[in-house]
């Protein structure tokens, strides 16, 4: 997956925009390695490198991304090893870092950029056996994730439904959202990790591309046409959402998903 993003970024990078200070660079990936008996999360691009003392090394796994479906790849693409514990990084433009991670487990823990995922106080612990990933997109038994968080719950009468779960295309004109994921199964729809239920009513009403103060325009300085990647507003019929961490001056959740009233 690591050679898969890195070809892609290197075609991508033609077409970026100002928000990324119109230039890209890739990086040198993150990695975990071992630290006497646990495990050392380098992180060559800041200050500072994570200590996973608890986490057996040699146990460690990155999880399937169960978005890849091996079958459609091209010839030029493949997929790490499981066992390939340096397919994290970033990519640097001048304003902004976009990162790609991949969940890890040693079988006990459940890693994610780093850190073990520990769920808050009154949530279900994290249930490694039944864990499954889907891009930054992850769930268990009892509990959805997204970028090493919990952020909904799993349970009910209709629980994720792994089956028919797929990454879902925003209908033109509307550009792929790369910053964001949304994802569908026979029951909800899953925005960065939040499950709503109102799926037929589910629009989108503006894009813009990435930048933490930009705003929702169709003008930029260095290109005639802006480019991705792209934050996006959307709505259902009861619900606000943005899949965007920056598209507001001041960092915001992601997703933004509040209610409005109707009238």
């Amino acid at each position: 997956m690591h050679f898969r993003n890195v070809v892609c970024l290197l075609s991508c990078s033609l077409f970026l925009s100002p928000a990324w200070g119109c230039k890209l660079s890739s990086v040198d990936p993150n990695e975990y390695q071992q630290q006497g008996k646990g495990v050392v999360y380098l992180r060559p691009n800041q200050n500072t490198n994570l200590s996973l003392p608890n986490v057996n090394y040699k146990r460690l796994r990155r999880l399937a991304n169960l978005l890849i479906d091996p079958a459609t790849l091209e010839d030029w693409e493949e997929i790490p090893p499981l066992t390939d514990l340096s397919t994290d990084y970033d990519v640097r433009g001048a304003n902004a870092w976009y990162p790609h991670y991949s969940w890890h487990s040693d079988g006990r823990y459940i890693i994610y950029a780093g850190k073990i995922v520990q769920n808050p106080a009154g949530a279900p612990p994290v249930d490694v056996t039944s864990f499954k990933a889907w891009g930054d997109f992850a769930a268990d038994k009892n509990s959805l994730y997204f970028r090493g968080e919990r952020t909904d719950d799993n349970g009910g009468d209709k629980p994720l439904d792994s089956k028919t779960l797929h990454q879902m295309n925003l209908p033109p004109p509307w550009e792929p959202d790369v910053l964001g994921l949304i994802l569908r199964d026979a029951n909800f729809l899953y925005i960065n990790g939040h499950r709503i239920a109102e799926t037929n009513s589910f629009r989108v009403l503006a894009q813009k591309s990435w930048d933490k103060h930009g705003k929702f325009s169709m003008k930029f300085s260095c290109i005639r046409k802006p480019f991705g990647p792209w934050d996006t507003l959307a709505r259902t019929q009861t619900k606000i959402c943005s899949t965007a961490n920056n598209w507001m001056p001041t960092r915001i959740p992601s997703p933004l998903c509040a209610g409005y009233l109707k009238h």
